[in-house]
């Protein structure tokens, strides 16, 4: 583009100035392009170019330095049909949307101009920025046509940039969205005589970080007698602690019938193996552990054996898959030295 110098105020620019001062709106219009030469014409008193040639669409009006701000418009001649030297330029505004549109500033580039061809020789676009000064003015805004005017990367990425520094960016598309009769609303949770409806996760409340959610819906603790309704048996979690406490509660009223101190020692390894093992992040009471999270801990502590048949009673034994079997037998002391037959 031309080498344009400094853009001067008309004075019907001063004058939208002074009334903007007084609470009008100042707004921006529009920019034109052309070839005239100023000779001895007064700037101040002119009203619109001297030769124009093409008006060009506002893209975005920013406030700088104090009194001032920076007017940006892109060019590209698709629509030229005769090229020009580009000498003249000039921004358009008015005061109020009644307002009438005039001149406001005006430069001009004498010989130091560029051509610019018509649209049989395309160019890339051009981005034109222009400082103004606004005075005082409290309320300046601009028109444009969206529907033509080009978004760069420059605008693209401010853009993002206040959008992602919005503490509530998504809240105004997604309060629209949930208004919505079809919108995907928070499920609907399952009960016992229907299936819930899918949609989107309710959010947990503040507190609820060690909690989990349901089938039905709601955020309950791990340890929770009410937890997980809808699962079945086999899948609702426990905690390692439950299953020791629950385990040792057994044992505890098992009126310490042989081999069972065998037994407690695997559930007190059970729990350690748990708790190390389940569920990163949670702490060692509230580490989630199902069924099937047992039965896996306690095949890894036995090297891969599992009980297959058990008889607890006074004389009674226990069958590992392993082929080892521990017995017990309850006898008289005799001393006759005979053979003692244990139950298998």
């Amino acid at each position: 583009m031309a080498q344009f110098q400094n853009m001067i105020i008309t004075r019907a620019g001063l004058d939208m100035i002074a009334q903007s001062q007084a609470g009008g709106t100042l707004i921006f219009t529009k920019g034109k392009l052309g070839d005239g030469q100023i000779g001895d014409q007064s700037i101040p008193d002119l009203t619109d170019l001297i030769n124009a040639k093409m008006s060009v669409e506002l893209s975005s009006v920013t406030a700088k330095t104090e009194g001032h701000v920076e007017v940006r418009f892109i060019v590209d001649n698709t629509d030229l049909d005769v090229g020009f030297f580009v000498r003249e330029v000039g921004i358009f505004a008015k005061v109020n949307d009644e307002g009438v549109e005039k001149l406001y500033g005006y430069a001009n580039a004498g010989n130091y101009t560029n051509y610019l061809a018509d649209k049989t020789v395309p160019i890339d676009s051009i981005i034109t920025k222009i400082d103004l000064v606004v005075g005082n003015a409290s309320n300046v805004a601009f028109t444009t046509d969206k529907s033509i005017v080009y978004v760069t990367l420059e605008d693209m990425e401010n853009a993002l940039n206040a959008h992602d520094a919005g503490t509530d960016a998504h809240e105004p598309a997604f309060d629209a969205h949930n208004a919505a009769d079809d919108a995907h609303k928070d499920f609907t949770g399952a009960t016992a005589e229907a299936a819930g409806k899918r949609g989107m996760v309710p959010a947990p409340a503040a507190g609820d970080q060690d909690k989990f959610l349901t089938g039905g819906k709601t955020y309950v603790p791990v340890a929770s007698q009410t937890e997980a309704e809808g699962m079945t048996d086999d899948k609702k979690p426990m905690t390692a602690l439950k299953v020791k406490q629950l385990i040792d509660k057994l044992l505890g009223a098992s009126n310490g019938i042989a081999g069972l101190d065998a037994a407690a020692k695997l559930i007190s390894d059970l729990y350690d193996f748990a708790t190390t093992t389940e569920a990163q992040g949670g702490t060692n009471t509230t580490k989630p552990i199902n069924a099937a999270g047992v039965a896996a801990a306690i095949s890894a502590l036995a090297g891969g054996a599992v009980i297959v048949d058990e008889l607890l009673a006074q004389n009674g034994y226990v069958k590992f898959s392993n082929g080892l079997i521990l017995q017990w037998r309850m006898l008289e002391i005799q001393a006759t030295g005979q053979n003692v037959d244990f139950p298998i």
